[in-house]
């Protein structure tokens, strides 16, 4: 049988050949192949790394362990025959070019050289830079020379590392070919090779401490770490992403490989598990920036990265808004910025901003191909064709370039040629989701007719990346039935993209059901868990959110958000201890991570701990200074201490970094309104409810603003229009309650809580706000007795729940009852003031006065401010025939508040006790003068009348 041919192209471009498959494997068994040459079938364009075909894999692999010598030039040239291109072919292959750009739209006849650059000229750059300025694109096409420092883009390493052929590079050989051969038997149905290892990767970030490198090493890794990004390959990203690691393991402090490596997870983070390892890379890397630069572009790159891929695309618009305006000259934001302009919808706005990053920084391949792929969106094939065959001139092994104009070839020029650059495209498993099923579902399309068995297998691999795609769902039905439907097995990567975008435009019931699936899928998802507790939450589901949250933790014990994520469904409860027990785990897996002091800090101003609170979310924002969440808790924090300029300050740095957090602009006003008065709070909010008319959350925190400031019609009408538009906001309701309360409209306060209970039968607010309004009305004070009993039934850790069961009980005249509740409330939170006083107001209605006086010192240790406490022990002590003692009381009382007319009234009845006449009248003609309409006047002026004729 007769051999295989093919042709070899070398790292600078030069062809040689044909050689049999033979020679190829005796040239690898040589030394003068390393695996990393291009090789393709005679007659063919396939050009492919020897590495990913299988048939050189063992030879490779023996080679690279066997450590053969290099070989010299010379001896290579023995082994080659003189190659197939000119010397002068050679020698425009071996220069990288990429178009300008400039004059898109029409014939890109411009070429710019790409070097690495900074923005100092050539000549004196000693380092990599992410702002390289473009080459002058009136340099010659066909010019050849090469400046100081420069490296070609397809330069793998250094040649003195060549012979290195360690145990990770065989690793991740032997991954690429078992990788490569797995796609193969997908797309050629062949099953003879063995299944790939696996499709994610983990993020890596600097672990050990190793020997520091010197200056001359230290430029020449990240040179070559930028070489590898630059190439906008998973490959070159992966190589780039070890070499940043270990420069950094080495120098930690080198500002431009943190940024460089916050750029790289944001590129790998598509084929990253998205785990709790993973979260904490990036976490653990802004934090790294962060503490070596947070204002320079360093910090605000991984400040980017971040928002982009944890946050809210409105949180990550605004971030890149912000950095775009601090550095007008750094590439990157402008292809932040294109990015989601494009997923707006905004296309050519988008091609502006690569085309900005592209004059910023021409080296990078990524800009040019997103281009060329919007440009194949807006149906401009011919400029988008142009640039992709540019792309696989400079870089022959860009899959996606492959991909793109294989589609365009089939699908819009009918060029059965397209056939071979999808193919070759697809056989790399690292490349966009998207993008793999737009190339199955044109290869679908292409055999529909000729081979309608094959079209529906394409058809499959392109729903089971996109089981949302009703086009792909339709042709599988068409071709195979229901059957052929139910035999798709979608990931659950591409369920976790379908829930995001349903968890972003706040559709949480779809979005809950995409997480719960993708989690059946993948039971070890502990994000798509955690995501699914997050949107019930949102449903008000509360329960089912804390359970879900629970099987996060157990799919990922490790996972910091899950435990920080339960403890404050905890807190948010009540239920203190739980809260503290999974923010103790939280702590234990991530000592230094600002997550988990944020979390301590919500967790404290939960339960009114301000300034444990303050210290907490002081310490989270040393470590990450831009944590607009930690922000708005010692925002919060300052509006209880009444320090509203503190307030201010920070709730405004809250929103320069995220300008559509809704809670921001909410604290904002509320310190706006400490500082200046209602009017230009409401003014603030009212321009934020013109701004975004269908943001219910904006008019309720404008009518909770008026409620602050007993304004009560006003909140009514913004409250209303906000409840009508969103039924279910639950903090409508309850907000829009306590200002009918307001103006004593108790029907329709009544309502609107039982609108808001309706939302979450596990929610005991409600029934608790029902039962302080049925306290008010003697009529319904049974009423409120059912409602807190019910209350302690869903929440018995529920604030103030036993204590108030208890009031009710005892204007019920159930004494027993009452004593019972408030020795339950006194258990479950024993620093509160208010179970003591009703303890000690049964037993002194009992006429026990020496044990409620003893209730009452308790009561005064944990409110020594409450001038009424000592009124009342006064009144022990008088009833006890403690004269003395009731006098101290009464004093204290009168320092803590002197215009209380309790005090007066008390006052006299000791003096009176003591005999002291004059005095007693004079405390009681203070009492009626501060409290002129006080029920008990006529008694107090038959008692003075009565002093005053006894006296003389």
């Amino acid at each position: 049988m007769q051999e295989q041919l093919w042709n070899l192209k070398d790292k600078k471009g030069r062809i040689y050949g044909p050689f049999t498959t033979s020679k190829i494997m005796n040239l690898i068994q040589k030394g003068a192949l390393e695996g990393e040459e291009l090789l393709s079938p005679e007659n063919t364009q396939r050009w492919v790394e020897i590495s990913k075909y299988p048939e050189f894999y063992d030879v490779i692999l023996e080679t690279l362990q066997q450590g053969k010598k290099e070989l010299t030039a010379a001896e290579i040239a023995k082994e080659f025959a003189a190659p197939k291109s000119s010397p002068t072919e050679a020698a425009k292959e071996s220069e990288v070019l990429i178009p300008a750009a400039k004059k898109r739209g029409t014939v890109v006849d411009e070429t710019v050289s790409v070097k690495i650059t900074a923005n100092t000229p050539p000549e004196k750059s000693t380092q990599p830079s992410l702002q390289a300025s473009a080459r002058d694109s009136s340099l010659p096409k066909t010019e050849n020379k090469k400046e100081k420092n420069e490296t070609p883009i397809l330069d793998l390493k250094p040649k003195q590392e060549i012979q290195k052929k360690s145990n990770h590079r065989i690793f991740l050989i032997l991954i690429t070919l078992i990788v490569g051969a797995i796609l193969a038997a997908l797309l050629f149905l062949d099953t003879n090779h063995q299944k790939t290892l696996s499709e994610k990767i983990h993020l890596r970030v600097p672990l050990k401490k190793k020997q520091s490198l010197e200056g001359s090493v230290l430029q020449k890794n990240l040179q070559q770490a930028l070489l590898e990004f630059q190439k906008d390959e998973f490959e070159g990203y992966f190589k780039a992403q070890s070499i940043l690691v270990s420069v950094l393991e080495s120098n930690p402090k080198t500002v431009e490989a943190i940024s460089l490596l916050c750029l790289t997870h944001r590129e790998l983070w598509p084929f990253a598990y998205k785990d709790s390892q993973d979260l904490q890379a990036l976490t653990s890397l802004v934090q790294m920036a962060q503490k070596e630069n947070a204002m320079d572009v360093h910090g605000a790159t991984c400040r980017a990265v971040q928002s982009l891929l944890v946050g809210t695309e409105t949180v990550a618009t605004a971030t890149l808004q912000t950095v775009l305006t601090e550095f007008p000259t750094a590439a990157v934001f402008y292809e932040m910025k294109a990015d989601l302009l494009r997923k707006e919808g905004q296309k050519n706005p988008a091609i502006a901003y690569y085309q900005k990053t592209q004059n910023l920084w021409p080296k990078w391949i990524k800009p040019f191909f997103e281009e060329a792929s919007l440009r194949s969106e807006i149906q401009d094939y011919s400029n988008a064709v142009r640039i992709f065959k540019t792309i696989l001139e400079v870089q022959p092994s860009h899959d996606k370039s492959k991909i793109e104009m294989g589609i365009i070839e089939i699908s819009h020029f009918s060029n059965p040629r397209g056939l071979d650059y999808l193919q070759l495209g697809l056989k790399n498993e690292k490349i966009p989701s998207s993008l793999q099923v737009r190339g199955y579902f044109a290869l679908a399309n292409y055999y529909l007719k000729s081979d309608p068995q094959l079209a529906l297998k394409y058809a499959q691999k392109a729903y089971s990346l996109d089981p949302k795609n009703m086009a792909l769902r339709n042709t599988i039905l068409s071709l195979g039935g229901e059957n052929a439907l139910t035999e798709v097995k979608s990931q659950d990567s591409q369920l976790m993209v379908v829930a995001e975008s349903y968890f972003r435009n706040k559709n949480y019931l779809a979005a809950q059901a995409e997480y719960k699936t993708a989690f059946e899928v993948n039971p070890n998802n502990a994000l798509a868990a955690l995501k699914a507790s997050e949107s019930l939450w949102n449903l008000n589901q509360t329960q089912e959110a804390i359970e879900w949250a629970k099987k996060s933790i157990r799919a990922d014990s490790k996972f910091i958000e899950a435990y920080i994520q339960l403890a404050d469904y905890h807190a948010q409860k009540y239920d203190f201890k739980a809260a503290a027990d999974y923010l103790s785990k939280a702590q234990a897996e991530g000592t230094s991570n600002y997550l988990v002091f944020r979390g301590f800090a919500l967790f404290e101003l939960r339960r009114q701990n301000i300034p444990s609170a303050i210290q907490r979310a002081e310490q989270a924002l040393k470590l990450y200074d831009s944590d607009v969440e930690s922000l708005i808790v010692l925002s919060q924090c300052y509006l209880l201490q009444r320090q509203y300029d503190k307030a201010f300050q920070y709730s405004a740095k809250a929103i320069q970094l995220d300008a559509n957090n809704i809670k921001a602009h909410e604290v904002y006003a509320q310190a706006i309104l400490g500082l200046r008065g209602i009017h230009p709070a409401s003014q603030y909010l009212g321009e934020k409810v013109a701004t975004f008319p269908n943001q219910s959350d904006y008019r309720v925190a404008l009518g909770s603003l008026y409620g602050k400031d007993e304004r009560y019609m006003d909140a009514i009408q913004i409250l209303e229009q906000a409840v009508e538009f969103d039924p279910n906001n639950y903090r409508g309701h309850m907000s829009l309650s306590k200002a009918y309360l307001g103006l004593n409209q108790t029907n329709k306060a009544i309502k609107s809580i039982l609108k808001a209970a309706a939302l979450d039968p596990t929610n005991a607010e409600p029934l608790y706000e029902l039962g302080v309004v049925y306290m008010k009305d003697a009529k319904t004070q049974t009423k409120a007795l059912k409602n807190f009993q019910n209350v302690i039934a869903i929440n018995p850790r529920f604030p103030k729940a036993h204590f108030m069961a208890g009031q009710a009980a005892l204007l019920s005249g159930n004494k027993k009852q009452a004593l019972d509740y408030a020795e339950s409330e006194k258990k479950l939170n024993p620093s509160l003031a208010d179970a003591y006083i009703l303890t000690a107001d049964i037993l002194f209605s009992d006429g026990n006065y020496a044990r409620a006086s003893n209730e009452l010192r308790r009561a005064v240790q944990l409110r020594p401010q409450d001038s009424q406490l000592y009124v009342q022990l006064a009144r022990t002590h008088r009833l006890l025939g403690q004269l003395d003692a009731a006098s101290s009381m009464l004093r204290v009382a009168i320092s803590k508040e002197s215009g209380n007319a309790e005090i007066y009234k008390e006052q006299g009845l000791v003096f009176e006790k003591q005999g002291l006449n004059d005095f007693a009248v004079s405390s009681f003609n203070r009492y009626l003068e501060i409290k002129p309409n006080a029920e008990d006047r006529r008694e107090i002026q038959n008692k003075i009348s009565t002093l005053i004729s006894g006296g003389t």
